[in-house]
């Protein structure tokens, strides 16, 4: 998309009302803010920023369990990897409850991950 910028036209990727960066090679990162108007959206707004923090703690959070589980079972300690992928799976279905993953999607990680440990311990 065109967007003009103090007369200068640039290939931006991101749409020119949005509140993230348009990065090119050509050009310096810039912000592109709309402030909603309605008291509904600004309320809005807020409690997407708050669920983002949220989601994003959670989903840090299983990515880490996911790779200490992988590092023990590369390891080759069995009880300890065992007791990792239990822990890895019960934040995947944290997650699911929370919301943040779907259940299928957390089904096939936990799957995935399981079967990556199982094939290291072998």
């Amino acid at each position: 998309m065109r967007t003009t910028v103090s007369g200068k036209e640039s290939q931006c990727t991101v749409t020119a009302f949005c509140c993230y960066p348009c990065i090119d090679s050509h050009h310096l990162v810039r912000f592109f803010f709309v402030m909603a108007n309605i008291k509904s959206q600004i309320k809005r707004n807020r409690q997407n920023e708050r669920r983002n923090e949220r989601n994003k703690a959670t989903r840090s959070e299983m990515k880490t369990r996911a790779k200490l589980a992988l590092a023990a079972a590369e390891a080759g300690d069995t009880e300890k990897a065992e007791e990792l992928l239990r822990l890895a799976q019960k934040r995947y279905d944290m997650a699911v409850t929370r919301g943040v993953l779907h259940k299928k999607t957390a089904s096939r990680r936990k799957a995935r991950l399981t079967a990556q440990v199982r094939s290291l311990l072998a």
